[in-house]
Order: C-alpha cells, then sequence, then structure tokens
C-alpha cells in the first residue's frame, strides 16, 4: 500500500511578500494564507495521508490572531477528508505554534517541548523534534527521546524525520546540526524547515531543506510549494516539489547594447517586451503574481544617460502588465551598463584609466570562471567594498527597507570598478 505525503517548509503565516503593491498586487494575493489553501485543495484532490509541517508554520508570536483563523479552516477541511495534519515548531513559531496547537482540533505537534517523538502515518515512521524556545544553540539530536523514538519509526517500512534545524552550522542559535550526523542515524530520509531555498532530492538517505511554501522576497527566486512524498509497498521512497503559487520571483536581463533607447517610452517599451517573454517562460496559470528582478547590461556610448532613462523609468511607476492572467512587474532594477569602449588599448595604458581597466577586466574574469573575487582584488579593497554596501542609495543599485539580499560582493566590486572606468572617461574627454 503506498503511503503519500505533502511536506511542507516554512510558511510564515502572517507575513506579507514585499514590494508587490508597488504595481497593484494586493498584500493578501499572494501571502502563505492563499499558498495554503492551494495546498489543502491538491492535497485533498490527490488523497494524501497527511501534511506535516517541519516548523516556521506562523512568522511570529503576535500573529497568532490571524494564523488562528487560516490554520483552523485549513485543518477543518483536511481532517474532514481523512487527511492527518502533523507539525514541528521551529524558532518562529516555538511559543506561538503549541499555544495554536491546544486551540486547533486535529493538528498533532510532534516532539513538544524538545523531545523526541514519533508517529506512524499508513506505513511510515515519522520522528520529529520541534523547538523548546526561540533559540536552541545545542544539537537537535542530543535531545531525550531520540533512539526510542527512532528506534519505534524503524519498525515501519519506511521511516523519515522531521525538523527545523541549522544544518552544516558549526555554532547557531537553530538548533544546528550536522548533515552527516543526520545520515548516521538510519532512517530513509529527512526534511528540514528553516533555509527558505529548498535542496534538490538526492533519493535515499536524502538530507536537505524543504524550502518556503511561498516566495516573500526576491531573495527567494523560483517556484516554492510543498514537497509530495511517496513511499511504496516495498519501502522506496520518492519526492518532488510541487508547486503551489501564488507569486514567483525571477530574475530577467535587458541587453541595450545593440538598440540603446532615446528616451523614457523606448525603454518601457522595450521593458513591456522583457515582461511578456518572463511569462511565457512561467505558464503555469499557478502563478498569478511574477515578480520580476530586472539587469539593464549592455555597452552603450553614453551609460549616465541611459542609467538616468532607467532610474526615470521607476521612478514613474512600477512597470507592470497583465498577461495570460498573471500580473507581471518590475520590483528591483540593477544597471550594469558599461561605456562602449576598445577594453584591450585601456587597459595597455599605465595610467589611472587603464589601472582600473584592468581591475574591472579582473572582476569580469573571476566572475565568469567562478573564481574567488580575491583572485582579482586584493583584500583591502573587497573590505572597501563590503564597507560601500551601506552607502550605495543610487545609481547601480537601489537599496531602501525591503532589499534582500543585499547586492553580493562580486556584483558590488563589478558596478564600482566599471563605474570608475566611465567617470574617469567622462573626465578625458
Amino acid at each position: 500500500m503506498t503511503t503519500r505525503l505533502d511536506l511542507v517548509g516554512d510558511m510564515h503565516l502572517g507575513r506579507r511578500p514585499h514590494r508587490l503593491a508597488h504595481f497593484g498586487v494586493s498584500p493578501g494575493e499572494a501571502t502563505p494564507a492563499v499558498a495554503l489553501q492551494r495546498l489543502v485543495d491538491r492535497s485533498i484532490d490527490d488523497g494524501v495521508d497527511a501534511v506535516l509541517f517541519a516548523g516556521d508554520l506562523v512568522d511570529r508570536d503576535d500573529d497568532l490572531f490571524e494564523a488562528y483563523g487560516v490554520l483552523e479552516g485549513a485543518v477543518r477541511r483536511l481532517v474532514a477528508a481523512g487527511v492527518r495534519v502533523i507539525a514541528v515548531a521551529g524558532n518562529h513559531d516555538a511559543r506561538v505554534l503549541p499555544r495554536l496547537v491546544d486551540r486547533v482540533d486535529g493538528v498533532e505537534l510532534l516532539g513538544r517541548g524538545g523531545r523526541w517523538e514519533h508517529v506512524a502515518v499508513g506505513g511510515v515512521g515519522v520522528v520529529g523534534w520541534s523547538f523548546p524556545a526561540r533559540h536552541h544553540t545545542a544539537s537537535p539530536l542530543d535531545g531525550p527521546g531520540f533512539d526510542a523514538a527512532r528506534l519505534a519509526a524503524r519498525e515501519n517500512r519506511a521511516a523519515i524525520g522531521l525538523l527545523h534545524a541549522d544544518l552544516d552550522a558549526v555554532s547557531s542559535r537553530y538548533a544546528p546540526v550536522r548533515r552527516s550526523d543526520l545520515s548516521r542515524q538510519g532512517l530513509d530520509a529527512w526534511f528540514v524547515g528553516h533555509v527558505h531555498r529548498p535542496d534538490a532530492w538526492t533519493g535515499p538517505g536524502h538530507v536537505g531543506y524543504l524550502g518556503s511554501l511561498v516566495g516573500l522576497d526576491r531573495g527567494e527566486l523560483g517556484s516554492r510549494g510543498p514537497w509530495r512524498v511517496t513511499i511504496d509497498d516495498a519501502g522506496r521512497i520518492e519526492a518532488e516539489p510541487r508547486p503551489v503559487g501564488p507569486v514567483l520571483w525571477v530574475d530577467a536581463v535587458l541587453d541595450v547594447s545593440t538598440d540603446p533607447p532615446k528616451d523614457v517610452d523606448a525603454l518601457r517599451e522595450r521593458v513591456l517586451q522583457v515582461l511578456i517573454e518572463v511569462r511565457a517562460a512561467h505558464p503555469d496559470p499557478a502563478w498569478t503574481t511574477i515578480a520580476v528582478q530586472l539587469g539593464v547590461i549592455g555597452s552603450v556610448d553614453d551609460p549616465a544617460r541611459v542609467g538616468t532613462l532607467v532610474d526615470e523609468t521607476m521612478r514613474q511607476d512600477a512597470p507592470h502588465t497583465v498577461v495570460d492572467d498573471a500580473v507581471v512587474g518590475v520590483v528591483a532594477v540593477a544597471s550594469a551598463l558599461r561605456p562602449a569602449i576598445d577594453l584591450d588599448a585601456l587597459c595597455a595604458e599605465p595610467t589611472a584609466l587603464g589601472e582600473a581597466a584592468r581591475m574591472a577586466r579582473g572582476i569580469d574574469a573571476a566572475i565568469a570562471a567562478r573564481r574567488p573575487l580575491a583572485d582579482a582584488l586584493d583584500a583591502d579593497l573587497v573590505r572597501t567594498v563590503l564597507g560601500t554596501r551601506e552607502r550605495l542609495t543610487t545609481g547601480t543599485w537601489h537599496l531602501d527597507d525591503d532589499a534582500w539580499p543585499a547586492p553580493d560582493v562580486a556584483q558590488l566590486a563589478r558596478d564600482a570598478a566599471w563605474r570608475l572606468v566611465r567617470d574617469l572617461l567622462a573626465q578625458r574627454s
């Protein structure tokens, strides 16, 4: 008899996706609550045996009121359809989830208070551990009851672990544990919450993050959703992500090298075409909102002028449109415009401009070859670039309260080097 489970990573009920209101998407249209309802629909339609949550169902303690109504309705529907609901608490909901579980009939909290427990779902034993407090600096494997729970779970034809933890952290306030230590426990797979980027399925013995249920900011690129785990009557286990939307965060590039825009209207036409192409590349009807991080790149005669057009385009309003019933809009723009120059000739110069050109080319080469930035820059300069992160407010990157994640050091270094080349050229002319 096959057992089917839906496993959910960080849901964060109560949190709102960043910046979507800039192009007309209501904060309530792309929330974890919407994704949860879609998950419930699919789990019921597919007849899964249980839905398992790997912690951080709720974002904060003061989200109790919103979370109660959403969770109670979802659990009621699942239980009525014969689907069990099992959860462990994470660091965000260590206090609030046990209170919610006590109020919502039908949720089984596994590992309450940091003590390992197990349950059987069909032919699968599930061992789980919950955060006893918001911070926990010891490995969860040191928690009481683990050996007993593991042995009891192994009496089933398959056994999996459900956990919220900081994998492979040397030290952490969020239950640090090594993947290798989990692998040695003899379970068929470990499904872990905490990091919002999902790990790829590696087969039997898998240890990895489930990822978030829905992308909540522009650091959470790509599809998000639950994992469908299937265990057949021989105990073989398979797992695959099952996106439920409703928001998809993607990167896109607009290269203006061959046809630099002459004015804001021309640039907006080009951006519109990019948004149409993004939707064509992501046609799944589940995505009702597609949030685009747009990179404007290219070698042009006047990078400063084109950069000004980019700034003006974003200041008017966030570019967005509706394509095949999905709102597709730009949430952030990064310009990487370069002067149209003979770089080889500049690099041969024994001048400040030549030094800047050699640095810019070296950074480009390091990034293209995926080499450490230190291969192209000395340590002092790397530290300088890191220090500029807080001061970048205009130009190549727009930082504001919602900007997360900040651009990486290599990108900052490349942008700064090419801006230096551009400014030195402007002085020469």
